[in-house]
């Protein structure tokens, strides 16, 4: 199955750190973000997690560690000093629970694997770009209301163990709407093909003026909140070759489906055994013998 992520760029910033398991062995994880632009406006996060038995890998990240500029950072007099890195990675999926609603969250991502610090410059018109094999079974207006509202089509990928990452992708052309409204996309009638595009960040900024209240005397001020998107648009697709033997059949994408289940039982089952471990206790020692008296002590 394919999947494959690509992209150049700067080395924006890294939360990149060289660790070791249980079992002895080294390896690095965390987060490099990648800025595609020379004004660092379009910034994409990458995920790594890499075993020091990946040499190449290992010993390029822990360069970046040690000796990497970063952008972020602004210790540079010309941005030909800020690390420049080129990355081969794939779509991938963070499962988690989120701590405040209790509810099972899956963020779609990009998750390294192949890095290479270059020299070459970094053109102005620099995508990150993807293709994939694709299972969609939704696709429909992102905004209902909105006329001119991007389509947002649902469904999975595949990693290299033919595992379902599950993934949400818009496309904005006229041409791509078209095309996916005429394959009338549901569960019932899904659509396996290859799609391309690119990997699309963005930042919205919106202000709002400080309540009177909190302000003790002056002219109001206006607070700014920003927050980041990452949107993967597609710009073109193969046409829909449907589940069968050269693709994958309806048995094999039931078993999918089942694994990918027990992978989320797994991440809940993981997040209820550390919040029990985290649950404050009591003292002394607990003897099954004895009585209470009904009002929470024991004698």
């Amino acid at each position: 199955m394919k999947n494959d992520v690509r992209l150049n760029g700067y080395l924006f910033s890294h939360s990149l750190s060289q660790l070791k398991s249980k079992k002895g062995d080294n390896y690095i994880r965390g987060r490099m973000d990648v800025a595609l632009d020379s004004d660092f406006t379009r910034v994409v996060p990458v995920q790594w997690m890499v075993m020091e038995s990946r040499a190449n890998e290992y010993k390029t990240l822990s360069r970046v560690i040690e000796s990497g500029v970063t952008a972020s950072d602004g210790n540079f007099t010309s941005k030909n000093e800020i690390t420049r890195v080129r990355i081969n990675g794939n779509i991938d999926v963070n499962d988690y629970i989120n701590r405040n609603s209790g509810q099972l969250m899956s963020y779609q991502q990009i998750r390294g694997g192949f890095i290479h610090i270059i020299t070459d410059p970094i053109s102005e018109d620099n995508e990150c770009t993807f293709a994939a094999d694709v299972y969609l079974k939704s696709a429909a207006p992102a905004d209902e209301e909105n006329a001119n509202s991007p389509l947002q089509l649902k469904g999975y990928a595949f990693d290299f163990r033919k595992y379902l990452v599950p993934v949400t992708f818009t496309t904005v052309s006229d041409d791509g709407k078209k095309f996916f409204e005429s394959q009338d996309i549901d569960e019932e009638n899904p659509f396996f093909s290859t799609v391309y595009g690119n990997v699309e960040p963005s930042t919205v900024v919106t202000t709002q003026e400080v309540d009177s209240n909190e302000i003790g005397f002056g002219t109001p001020t206006v607070r700014e909140t920003s927050r980041s998107f990452i949107n993967w648009n597609i710009t073109s697709s193969e046409i829909n070759r449907g589940l069968d033997e050269d693709t994958i059949t309806e048995e094999e994408m039931a078993d999918c489906v089942q694994v990918r289940q027990h992978t989320l039982e797994q991440v809940r089952e993981r997040y209820e055994n550390q919040a029990a471990s985290a649950a404050p206790k009591g003292f002394g020692e607990n003897n099954s013998n004895s009585k209470s008296n009904g009002s929470g002590f024991v004698f």
